[in-house]
């Protein structure tokens, strides 16, 4: 065998090798749908936990308005996707960002804005809910 087709033999064999490689996966290691999810708040989502839908989420919020004795319906809502709404204006003011609340602080979150309809000055809300509980985390009224 000349030379060039020893080359030949061993770039065959070394990539045949390295496909085989990368396509075993080591036990244990978890699929794709096992691996953490990462909310836009920055927090891990546990292993194999999956973030609630949009409509799952705006429910919540919504449940958590009538908890204020407040009506929905009386609301234009905005589902702050990525909640970046939010960051951009309530979380990193300048000249210095406020800190994150305690209550969000670890949690995995989705901001929904509730703007009043009627014309008033205040009486917005933002409510931040866990994504992957459902759970009312922090409420904060805009005056």
């Amino acid at each position: 065998m000349s030379f060039s087709g020893k080359r030949r033999m061993f770039l065959l064999t070394w990539t045949i090798l390295c496909a085989a490689v990368i396509s075993c996966k080591p036990e244990g290691t978890p699929t794709m749908d096992e691996r953490p999810l990462r909310g836009a708040a920055g927090g891990r989502a546990e292993m194999g936990r999956r973030t609630l839908s949009k409509g799952q989420i705006i429910a919540a919020a919504n449940a958590a308005v009538r908890r204020l004795g407040k009506d929905p319906n009386e609301f234009d809502v905005t589902y702050d996707e990525g909640n970046a709404i939010w960051i951009s204006t309530a979380y990193h003011q300048e000249p210095t960002p406020k800190p994150l609340p305690p209550q969000l602080q670890g949690h995995d979150y989705q901001v929904v804005m509730y703007r009043p309809r009627a014309l008033q000055f205040g009486g917005g809300l933002w409510v931040f809910i866990d994504r992957n509980t459902g759970e009312e985390l922090y409420c904060l009224r805009w005056m």
